[in-house]
């Protein structure tokens, strides 16, 4: 990479030169306790080989934000973070002022910044603008900002003109906004926040950052465009309220409301996948910087906080579980969020507990409705006493479907065996879900030895397959792309040693294929499995493990493989 000319200059004034710091560069680092963090970052780039061409771009930044003509608290701010996280932050090379921590750190500084630049970009003008009317009402009204405004609706006809992607629709939102009179929408605080083009920042960089109480009393906190629901869709922070302590979470909320994110993602493919992404983005960053404490009262799920998607296989109980118990799990979640919101937005208890229930709703509380403690499915899943389930359900019909729900708890799983052979005269030990997957195969794939032993001992196929059938829809949301799997496949697949074993020792056939050609030796060595790429795994895929395709890993110990190769390797 080659330093500019004039940053050479800039780098020789300041005192540096190479990879060390000199004279008054030197001083400023070692009097805000930076330059030890600095070496510490040089150090880091240099090892690694994928950014280490971005050493000198790192160097003119630092030296350009010392030179800056903003004050101390925007210089040592914004190098800290600079410091620390560069280069995954897209921090500017070069650049003597950000807006974010210029509006953040030093509002003042950057209109007067602003105000000198003698060739303003359009969103340097919508930059000094919004600085004017949080800080500078007066010159409102001053020829500077009337110019401003005429030179910025100028630029907005001219890019409507150009027929560039979503210009028409833009157009006339922008016109629908301004009315017959522009100047009067541009002075206008409320009007001019409206007319922003973030939207253009699908193409160009649109850097302007509004005043984090502003952006709070005009809702402008964070920005969403769904772009027609494509590619387009897009969520980022319009503000600089990322840039205040007192709204960070503490580490263990951080923790939770990451995982609610990661796992509320929507099953969708296509370009719908970008929409729903920046649709859960905004929401995030709504919850946390602007939330709303005027919403209806949410339903009280915390006092059991289990949907119908939650019972509708083990696999979703399992997953549900997981996020509801993660970290300090879901009920204190809403506590220390409540207590979020009491302290820094200064809602009541009650107005924050409910915002907290709308802020922290599990995956699938939107879509579905809630079940109570004496669902069939939740009490089987759960392995409430048989006796009880008895009790609360007395016209059980169909025992074969109970079967899948009740393989973590063998004895559940008798009860349902036995009553099933006497009641049901349709009953069936092999009873299949939508793509052919047994209760066998699923207590294999769990590891339920005693469960496996008791479902073969009263019939179960051990070779049975799973449906050939790999996808049933043209946009492959819902696809398991190994048919044909076996109960000994999915206990390899998962690393269930002794199941697998067994499975073998009562004469599973080694021999079978699935769809791909892989054999039972294949999954034992995690001969990779091809996922949809598009959704998270889910039971539909037939496994709760995620391997990248290029990667061959398997689910066993060197030992294990060592035990196993010699019972599934196909003998020539």
């Amino acid at each position: 990479m080659n330093t500019p000319i004039g940053m050479i200059s800039l780098l020789c004034a300041l005192g540096y030169i190479g990879n060390a710091y000199a004279g008054p560069m030197d001083d400023y680092l070692q009097a805000h306790q930076l330059l030890e963090p600095y070496r510490q970052r040089v150090k880091f780039i240099e090892s690694d080989d994928y950014i280490k061409d971005k050493l000198p771009q790192f160097d003119t930044s630092i030296a350009a934000t010392i030179n800056s003509p903003l004050n101390d608290n925007y210089k040592q701010a914004y190098l800290k973070d600079l410091i620390s996280q560069f280069p995954y932050n897209a921090f500017a090379a070069g650049t003597e002022f950000s807006p974010l921590y210029g509006v953040r750190f030093d509002p003042l500084g950057s209109i007067k910044y602003l105000e000198s630049l003698n060739n303003r970009t359009w969103a340097d003008n919508f930059q000094l603008m919004v600085l004017l009317q949080a800080y500078q009402p007066e010159k409102i009204s001053t020829d500077l900002y009337k110019n401003m405004a005429r030179t910025n609706h100028e630029e907005m006809q001219s890019y409507f003109a150009s027929g560039k992607w979503q210009s028409s629709w833009r157009q006339d939102e922008y016109s629908a906004a301004i009315g017959s009179d522009y100047q009067a929408c541009y002075a206008d605080v409320k009007c001019l926040l409206s007319i922003v083009p973030y939207w253009r920042n699908w193409d160009e960089n649109v850097s302007v950052v509004i005043p984090c109480q502003l952006a709070q009393q005009y809702d402008k906190v964070a920005y969403m465009d769904g772009a027609g629901g494509g590619h387009g869709a897009q969520s980022f922070m319009t503000s600089d309220c990322e840039l205040y302590d007192k709204y960070d979470y503490n580490e263990n909320l951080t923790a939770y409301t990451s995982k609610l994110f990661h796992e509320g993602m929507p099953d969708s493919s296509g370009s719908n996948r970008f929409y729903h992404q920046a649709k859960s983005v905004y929401n995030s960053l709504i919850s946390q910087y602007s939330p709303k404490f005027d919403l209806a009262p949410q339903p009280r799920w915390d006092s059991f906080p289990y949907t119908e998607w939650a019972v509708q296989s083990y696999y979703n109980f399992s997953k549900y579980n997981d996020v509801l118990n993660y970290g300090i799990g879901y009920q204190q979640a809403l506590n220390e969020m409540t207590k979020h919101y009491m302290t820094n937005f200064g809602a009541t208890k009650e107005q924050a507990y409910n915002t907290a229930l709308s802020s922290l709703k599990i995956p699938s509380m939107d879509d579905w409705e809630l079940i109570s403690p004496d669902n069939l499915y939740y009490m089987l899943l759960s392995g409430q006493p048989w006796s009880s389930i008895e009790q609360k359900h007395e016209d059980i019909k169909d025992y074969s479907k109970l079967l899948e729900f009740s393989i973590a708890y063998p004895n559940n799983l008798q009860e349902i065996i036995r009553k099933g052979k006497v009641a049901d005269k349709n009953f069936d030990i092999d009873s299949p879900n939508w793509f052919g997957k047994t209760p066998l195969m699923l207590a294999a794939q769990y590891g339920y030895l005693d469960s496996v032993k008791l479902l073969l001992a009263n019939g179960a196929d051990i070779n049975k397959q799973t449906s050939a059938e790999e996808c049933w829809d043209s946009n492959t949301s819902f696809c398991i792309n190994h048919g044909k799997r076996t109960a000994l496949m999915y206990a390899l697949q998962e690393g269930q040693f002794e199941v697998a074993k067994y499975l073998i020792q009562q004469g599973a056939d080694i021999s079978l294929q699935d769809t791909k050609g892989l054999r039972a030796y294949d999954y034992m060595l995690g001969t990779s499995l091809e996922y949809n790429p598009h959704v998270r795994p889910t039971i539909n895929g037939g496994s709760a493990s995620y391997w990248d395709k290029k990667d061959r890993k398997s689910a066993f110990s060197a030992e294990q493989i060592q035990q196993l190769t010699p019972l599934l390797k196909p003998q020539n």
